[in-house]
């Protein structure tokens, strides 16, 4: 394979940060989807006639899992903002980093604006032989999502 062409990243390597700084545990991730509306446009009274136009762009919400654990302050602040709607300390900055398996940021999804909206604690069950890590999900909404490939 020649050094031009494209190489398939592994969707293993990450890391997420809320407002520059590592949120630890992080062990899945779903981005959000990036949609442009579109909608119709007709002049005059031809009715098989007209023509698409772009209209708004929506994102859908991103999600993560984390391992629960007791160095969640940073979290947990966030979440309280959102509860008690203080909305200035409610939206944070995250992003997702995508990483080679060198350890290189191939892709980062900067998200502006963005605050939890869903708060998931974990599942427990104390079943014999069910010694699976306790997982928080948080859902998350935002204004922006850009995408830095460099």
């Amino acid at each position: 394979m020649s050094s031009s062409q494209s190489k398939p990243i592994a969707n293993t390597e990450f890391d997420v940060e809320l407002d520059g700084t590592n949120i630890p545990g992080v062990i899945e991730v779903k981005l959000p989807e990036k949609n442009v509306e579109t909608h119709n446009y007709r002049e005059g009274t031809d009715m098989a006639s007209g023509s698409k136009h772009l209209g708004e762009v929506t994102y859908t919400n991103l999600q993560f899992a984390r391992a629960a654990d007791s160095q969640n302050s940073s979290l947990d602040d966030w979440l309280t903002a959102a509860e008690e709607g203080r909305e200035s300390d409610a939206k944070k900055q995250i992003a997702v980093m995508l990483k080679d398996r060198t350890g290189k940021t191939v892709a980062r999804y900067n998200m502006e604006g963005a605050m939890v909206i869903q708060y998931s604690p974990p599942e427990l069950n104390a079943t014999p032989g069910g010694d699976q890590i306790a997982v928080e999900t948080f859902v998350v909404d935002f204004d922006t999502m850009k995408i830095d490939r460099s």
